[in-house]
């Protein structure tokens, strides 16, 4: 027997360590949860959100698959806010139909080919034992695709999204065919990683809606859909843009890019922990990055962001300081240099491989805007 709330929280270095074998294992066997205080004080990290709590109006709203997919030669707008989904590696988790007495429909597609590869119900358990009980029945069908397509990451992260839906729609309770002990060894971090402070990184829809917190390892190992700030840097005096060129370290970065290292940056960018507001953390950033205090800053656009290795929803923020006294530390970042628009324009021209891929997106995105009339990035 297992918290519901435990599907949704990460165990400490006490924990079960991951279990190898393939993904048909977290479904293996059926189990009944148990929601009790007990588990809070088991040291677990408990985050359970709203954000899945159907509208008592929307009576029958279905929503089909989407074979909607991101370019990689563009920063994305978000999605509508009534919209869910999100992405695990190469699977993309979407509510597909929200009902009138707490019932939800969830799929699991391929984000290349939109195939579908697993589904899920939730409803209220028609069991006679379970009447007047709240207690949630949740179905889950494993395709034969599915089974040979998605890691043990993917799928327990749709687990875990369901027993996250099944709190939100205000059970009590769920019970459920899957193999509890195995889902929560599955998103552990690696044995290497467990002597270090667990450091907890918060996975978001496309909407920009927070779903559940995860260890930052399992977030960026897989590819997993989080929150991320990028900090475009306006120098006080000059007006010139700041670009910086990322060292070796920018491979074990928050943001995981590993093919920036070498490139120039135009963003000062990273994770956003669990619970830490944007605002906060690019300030963070700052004075991480370039040990920057004394700065003016604002958030000037959020987009998506998904390529070869980042799925993120961005939230883009212009700061304006001294930035010609800037340092770098020459691990993380190795080279800074302030840069014209004109300057920069002939450069990405020139060689736009030369810059990281995700800044190339989010700098087209932003200079379109402007063009626009939308936003100002001057001041």
């Amino acid at each position: 027997r297992m918290g519901a709330a435990c599907f949704v929280a990460v165990a400490t270095e006490q924990a079960t360590r991951l279990r190898r074998g393939g993904s048909a294992d977290l479904a293996r066997s059926g189990t009944k949860c148990a929601c009790g205080a007990r588990f809070a004080r088991r040291r677990a990290t408990v985050r359970m959100r709203e954000t899945f709590a159907a509208d008592p109006g929307a009576l029958e709203k279905e929503r089909g698959v989407s074979n909607v997919s991101f370019s990689e030669s563009e920063a994305e707008s978000l999605s509508e806010l009534h919209f869910v989904r999100t992405f695990v590696g190469n699977a993309v988790l979407q509510r597909e139909a929200v009902g009138a007495d707490r019932e939800e429909s969830w799929v699991v597609t391929d984000y290349g080919s939109g195939q579908l590869l697993a589904r899920a119900q939730i409803a209220p358990s028609a069991a006679p034992e379970h009447r007047d009980a709240n207690i949630a029945a949740i179905g889950l069908e494993l395709l034969e695709r599915g089974r040979d397509q998605l890691s043990q990451i993917e799928l327990a992260t749709f687990i875990v999204l369901l027993a996250a839906c099944c709190h939100a729609l205000g059970y009590a309770d769920l019970v459920a065919p899957f193999n509890t002990d195995t889902v929560l060894a599955s998103l552990q971090p690696s044995k290497d990683a467990e002597d270090a402070p667990l450091e907890m990184s918060e996975v978001v829809a496309d909407n920009g809606m927070p779903i559940l917190a995860l260890p930052r390892e399992i977030v960026k190992e897989n590819r997993v859909m989080q929150r991320c700030v990028a900090v475009l840097c306006v120098d006080r005096v000059s007006r010139k843009l700041v670009r910086v060129r990322r060292g070796l370290a920018a491979a074990a970065s928050d943001s995981g890019r590993v093919s920036a290292s070498g490139r120039w940056d135009l963003f000062v960018a990273g994770g956003v922990q669990s619970g830490e507001d944007d605002t906060l953390a690019a300030l963070r950033e700052l004075k991480e990055e370039l040990g920057a205090e004394q700065v003016r800053i604002r958030k000037i656009e959020r987009c998506v962001l998904r390529t070869a290795e980042v799925a993120a929803v961005v939230e883009v923020f212009l700061a304006l300081s001294d930035f010609d006294r800037a340092a770098v530390d020459g691990n993380e970042l190795t080279e800074i240099d302030l840069i014209s628009r004109t300057e920069l324009r002939a450069a990405l021209d020139k060689d736009p491989d030369d810059f990281v891929r995700e800044a190339r997106l989010v700098w087209n995105r932003l200079a379109r805007l402007e063009a626009e009339g939308v936003i100002r990035l001057d001041k």
